[in-house]
């Protein structure tokens, strides 16, 4: 039978110009994960059981992403896009990503690949960390109530994750984005909705910024103050997950097989 929500981000990648994996060209990585719950729609658990449905979807995204990383440097693909590299990005890059005994290569050393080569799981797993969501798309399908959440990867964002990490962030302008009361627009309650995880935008100043967003149901309560009571605590839970995603995208400390195990065991 057909698969609304497969559909929907398959013309989503369509529209964009976007495919799975890696783009040679534009040096970007796209890993897709995907989840469902049997929650019915109407049940109290439900927004609980979406969001667990969603950090299942991105764990398998960032599995596939870190699998996929990991066999374009095995196989020279990754390497091969920066062979005109004239900014110094394959030694930014490196840094990026920290990556064991980075400050002992020369950047001659580094362009060869062999610190890649030679680190293709450290890499691979620290190279997750610079992963944002790229779309997501959700809807009730056969099965439940079905999750597909898209990721991206590219050395600009790498970069991003790292800086933040180190506390040194200068964001490079680029072309002006929308102001926050538009990225964050609180009257539009179906597209806050619709978003989970770390979201990397544009501001009003060209730079970039990291926006995490979380969810929590709120329980039933027999009373006014109980259900003020509940709603506090699913806000605290909203916070702590939006602030989690920002988390991971700053740093991930996941392996490729930690995350697959961890799959597994959902």
């Amino acid at each position: 039978s057909e698969n609304a929500v497969q559909n929907e981000w398959d013309n989503f990648l369509d529209e964009k110009g976007l495919e799975e994996g890696f783009d040679k060209e534009k040096k970007i990585f796209i890993g897709v994960g995907s989840a469902v719950t049997s929650v019915d729609m109407d049940h109290e658990q439900f927004i609980t059981a979406r969001t667990t449905a969603f950090k299942k979807a991105l764990m398998e995204a960032k599995a596939s992403f870190a699998q996929s990383f990991a066999e374009e440097i095995s196989s020279g693909a990754l390497l091969s896009s920066f062979e005109n590299d004239k900014e110094g990005e394959l030694v930014k890059l490196a840094k990026s990503l920290n990556l064991p005994n980075v400050d002992k290569y020369t950047p001659t050393e580094i362009k060869q690949g062999d610190i890649f080569t030679e680190n293709i799981a450290a890499t691979a797993s620290a190279a997750v960390s610079g992963a944002a969501i790229l779309n997501i798309f959700e809807g009730g399908e056969k099965d439940g109530y079905e999750i597909i959440v898209g990721i991206v990867w590219s050395p600009n964002l790498a970069s991003l994750s790292a800086d933040i990490a180190r506390a040194k962030y200068k964001s490079p302008k680029v072309k002006a984005g929308k102001g926050m009361k538009e990225i964050i627009n609180l009257k539009d309650m179906n597209s806050l909705i619709s978003k989970q995880g770390a979201w990397v935008h544009i501001n009003e100043n060209g730079q970039r910024i990291i926006v995490g967003y979380g969810q929590a149901g709120v329980k039933k309560a027999d009373s006014k103050k109980w259900f003020k009571k509940n709603l506090k605590m699913a806000q605290k839970r909203a916070r702590l997950n939006a602030l989690n995603h920002i988390k991971e995208f700053v740093s991930t400390n996941l392996s490729v097989n930690e995350m697959k195990t961890t799959l597994d065991a959902s």
